[in-house]
């Protein structure tokens, strides 16, 4: 069953979203297997990202990836959100 992840960590800007992508498709995870939909809103200092991804096994194993590149970049790790999806309408 799909999940939804959101994280909105705080003073989140431009430019570490933008190194953030960055590094992940240096690192190979531009396009991870399993993740339907990314999205990524807000001003710059309160970004929000909302993905859905076909399971939490999926998003597991890029999370194992995104946390070092969130040291990195100096985005604080908070707790996100994760909610089971319940219907999705394409369109």
């Amino acid at each position: 069953m799909p999940v939804l992840y959101r994280f909105a960590p705080p003073g989140f800007t431009y430019e570490q979203y933008d190194k953030i992508v960055e590094l992940m498709d240096e690192a190979g995870w531009g396009a991870p297997e399993g993740r339907r939909y990314h999205v990524c809103y807000g001003e710059s200092g309160a970004l929000q990202v909302v993905d859905v991804w076909d399971s939490t096994h999926h998003l597991r194993a890029f999370y194992e990836a995104l946390f070092p590149v969130l040291q990195t970049v100096g985005v604080e790790a908070t707790e996100p959100f994760f909610g089971q999806v319940h219907h999705i309408i394409e369109g």
